[in-house]
């Protein structure tokens, strides 16, 4: 998991930026192409809005590829007051909350479910090169409860395995709905589970490696 982060410096806030972790979901591209601009040199101009919208849209950056640092007096990031990890179509986990993976604290992640990726445990974008195929858990029944338990998201990529979540956590389907809560799970990132998107075991017959 290799992260480099690139900073724009702004009068009322900086951005920072790292190219591993971009997937172009281009949320802050369309949330704020003043801003964004993939063309311009260089292509995040942080005077472009003010702090506030800025930081609205860095935060709805599903990967962490974009973070910032106010100093303008306002607030920096918190994060999100629950955990949960939204299943994309075809695509990554998107982790949101107090996250804690392999030691490092997060906020917003996207986890590799292809198998693919070339930055191990995030995702790279290697689903649409490889033309990974999964709904994102659209046949999973809904759920409903609430769950008690450690406030901080502990995932823990397990040697040549899957990924284990430790702490409360609900996972979302592709089309948004609650699917599974937990205090404990093992999420299938080799992409060959016949139960995703929690593991089989199918890593070992597949010799998926780390």
């Amino acid at each position: 998991m290799a992260d480099k982060f690139k900073k724009y410096t702004g009068k009322e806030i900086d951005v920072e930026f790292s190219a591993t972790r971009c997937i172009h979901a281009a949320r802050c591209v369309h949330g704020l192409p003043e801003v964004f601009n993939p063309d311009g040199k260089p292509w995040i101009k942080p005077d472009g809005a003010k702090a506030e919208k800025l930081a609205e849209v860095v935060r709805q950056c599903p990967t962490g590829a974009l973070r910032y640092k106010r100093h303008d007096g306002g607030a920096e990031e918190a994060p999100d007051s629950k955990n949960t990890i939204t299943l994309a179509a075809n695509g990554p986990a998107n982790a949101r909350g107090e996250i804690e993976l392999a030691g490092n604290k997060e906020t917003r992640v996207s986890l590799c479910r292809c198998g693919a990726s070339h930055n191990k445990p995030l995702c790279d974008g290697s689903h649409e090169e490889i033309k990974f195929k999964d709904d994102g858990g659209a046949n999973l029944s809904e759920v409903a409860g609430m769950l008690l338990g450690a406030r901080t998201l502990k995932i823990t990529p397990l040697p040549n395995g899957p990924l284990k979540v430790n702490g409360v956590v609900t996972i979302h389907n592709s089309g948004g709905k609650s699917v599974h809560l937990s205090e404990e799970c093992y999420l299938c990132r080799c992409g060959a589970s016949q139960k995703k998107p929690f593991c089989d075991g199918a890593h070992a017959k597949a010799g998926f490696t780390t």
